[in-house]
């Protein structure tokens, strides 16, 4: 009969520290599982839904808050008049495209000087436009595409992204081979910005961000959370946990005690 007993012993032993069903639930690993999709959804619904709404709000906040910026732009084409070398007979249209190419890429250098915005702003100054050399130089851009030289400027001020293009136009238009010493060149404006053209690409792109942010903090918290909650919520994790079906379940009721008379 001893030996029975020391028989049962061990095998009670072994059923509570071996790696049976139950060792599963009680592991520590099993705290960091990865829960259903949809259980972490209705569990977890207020931090997926305040999170995103805190995050429309505030995009929509920034959306109309954010300045919006207002675009003026002109053209003007370069011409080299420079004559050709006597080596490229044949060639003498070919040789001035590459000649104005060259000039309208040292002229986009030229713009974005403080020499030309220092003349611009004396232009500007002397039409009744109180603005800095230092102010117009930070507005300013510009490119080429061949040998047309496209002038930019942009504020968050219409009239003042206007007014700063037509001046910029102006100064080309009037000194503009003189940037280039040594160099003959013709500057023709091709086009003056009648008006500006309005920017909004930066509030917008700043409100999808901050949506798509508000989403995926949401998403993070709510796994995050989940992942490290030891307890079990329902009958499918108790069943995924001890891999057994449930027979039966006790209902949980709360019973007042009545104190006697």
């Amino acid at each position: 009969m001893g030996n029975a007993v020391n028989d049962e012993r061990r095998t009670m032993n072994g059923g509570m520290h071996g790696q049976g069903p139950q060792s599963s639930v009680l592991s520590p690993q099993s705290s960091l599982r990865l829960p259903r999709f949809w259980a972490i959804v209705r569990r977890r619904w207020p931090v997926l839904v305040i999170l995103p709404l805190l995050a429309l709000v505030l995009a929509g906040y920034n959306y109309v808050r954010v300045p919006k910026s207002y675009e003026a732009s002109g053209e003007a084409a370069v011409t080299d008049l420079s004559p050709p070398p006597t080596s490229s007979v044949g060639y003498t249209n070919y040789y001035r495209d590459l000649a104005s190419e060259a000039a309208s890429d040292d002229l986009t250098r030229v713009v974005l000087g403080s020499r030309f915005a220092d003349d611009v702003a004396k232009r500007l100054q002397a039409a009744g436009e109180n603005y800095s050399a230092e102010e117009v130089q930070k507005v300013l851009s510009s490119t080429r595409v061949y040998r047309v030289l496209f002038v930019k400027v942009t504020t968050t001020d219409a009239h003042r992204s206007l007014v700063m293009e037509h001046a910029a136009l102006d100064e080309l238009a009037a000194n503009g081979p003189s940037y280039l010493p040594g160099r003959p060149v013709a500057l023709t404006i091709l086009e003056y910005p009648a008006k500006v053209k309005p920017i909004s690409l930066k509030g917008g792109v700043l409100a999808a961000g901050t949506v798509l942010a508000g989403i995926l903090a949401a998403a993070i918290i709510a796994l995050l959370v989940d992942l490290f909650d030891t307890r079990l919520h329902d009958r499918q994790e108790i069943e995924d946990q001890l891999g057994l079906p449930i027979v039966g379940a006790i209902p949980l009721r709360r019973v007042r005690s009545e104190r006697a008379a």
